[in-house]
């Protein structure tokens, strides 16, 4: 059985909608705890570093 015309249309709005909350919410995420998190993935990359370059 085919499906009907306007079922493709409700499907490409709903994974739409699906999109657009996800980027909402990975947004409000990094805008919340982003700056933290960048900061302690640069003080771990630079611990790991200065490990290395120790003989």
């Amino acid at each position: 059985m085919r499906p009907r015309r306007g079922q493709a249309s409700v499907e490409y709005m709903m994974l739409l909608c699906m999109v657009l909350c996800v980027a909402l919410l990975t947004g409000t995420f990094l805008a919340k705890y982003g700056r933290d998190l960048a900061d302690r993935v640069a003080a771990m990359l630079l611990e790991a570093a200065i490990q290395l370059a120790m003989p």
